[in-house]
């Protein structure tokens, strides 16, 4: 196996095992990204987050100080990817 597909393999595992280990509200982030697809900056996501009714934990609509935290600990996981601009995305896998 390439280098490259073992790679691959590694992250792609990584990234599987560590979404199954987030909390729900982190992984409603991460679904609404994958289909999404494209780079968003957080003011876009998070009108998307309020349109489709994802709520916090207290059941308070999201505004960006409270989306924030939830997208900044993905990053740091490298679950999402923080682009030019503040635009951000989930990971692309080439093969």
């Amino acid at each position: 196996m390439s280098a490259f597909l073992s790679n691959s393999t590694e992250l792609r595992q990584k990234l599987t095992q560590t979404y199954q280990e987030l909390p729900f509200i982190p992984k409603q982030i991460m679904r609404l990204l994958s289909v999404i697809y494209e780079a968003v900056s957080r003011s876009e996501f998070l009108k998307c987050v309020n349109a489709l009714g994802l709520k916090q934990e207290n059941g308070k609509a999201f505004h960006a100080a409270t989306l924030k935290p939830h997208l900044d600990d993905l990053i740091e996981k490298e679950m999402i990817l923080d682009r030019i601009g503040s635009r951000f995305t989930v990971p692309f896998f080439n093969y």
